[in-house]
C-alpha cells in the first residue's frame, strides 16, 4: 500500500497501491465498495479534495484523476511526461500541487483538470 485518505465525512477509506488501483472502503464494516482501475502505474498519492467527496489521485505514469467517493470520474488531470510522487490539494479543493521524481512542481486548476502552472527545481 502506498497511500491512504478518508472522505471529508468518514464514510469512505480510499487506499492507493502499486497495482495501480484505488480501493473504496466502507469503513465500518471493512467491506470493499469499488475498485478505481486505470492509472497506468502506481498509484503515488492520494488525498480528499476539499470538503466535497472527491479524491484526487496522481501515478507514477504522469497522470492525474479526479473522482467521487463512490468511485466516478469527475475528470482526468492534464498528463505530464514524468513519474508523480508527491500530493497536495488545496483546503478548498480548487487547485491540486503534484510533485515529479526530478524536482518539478507542478499546478493543476480542479475545476478542469487542466495545468496552470509548472516549476522548476
Amino acid at each position: 500500500m502506498i497511500g491512504v485518505a478518508w472522505s471529508p465525512d468518514g464514510g469512505v477509506l480510499a487506499t492507493a497501491g502499486a497495482e495501480g488501483s484505488v480501493k473504496l472502503w466502507n469503513p465500518r464494516t471493512g467491506e470493499r465498495r469499488k475498485n478505481v482501475d486505470g492509472f497506468g502505474k502506481e498509484v503515488t498519492g492520494l488525498q480528499a479534495a476539499g470538503s466535497s467527496l472527491r479524491f484526487v489521485a496522481l501515478s507514477g505514469a504522469g497522470g492525474g484523476r479526479l473522482f467521487k467517493a463512490d468511485g466516478e470520474k469527475v475528470r482526468d488531470l492534464a498528463s505530464v511526461p514524468d513519474y508523480l510522487q508527491a500530493l497536495a490539494v488545496s483546503p478548498d479543493g480548487r487547485w491540486i500541487v503534484g510533485g515529479d521524481d526530478r524536482g518539478n512542481v507542478r499546478v493543476w486548476d480542479a475545476e478542469n483538470g487542466q495545468l496552470r502552472q509548472s516549476w522548476a527545481p
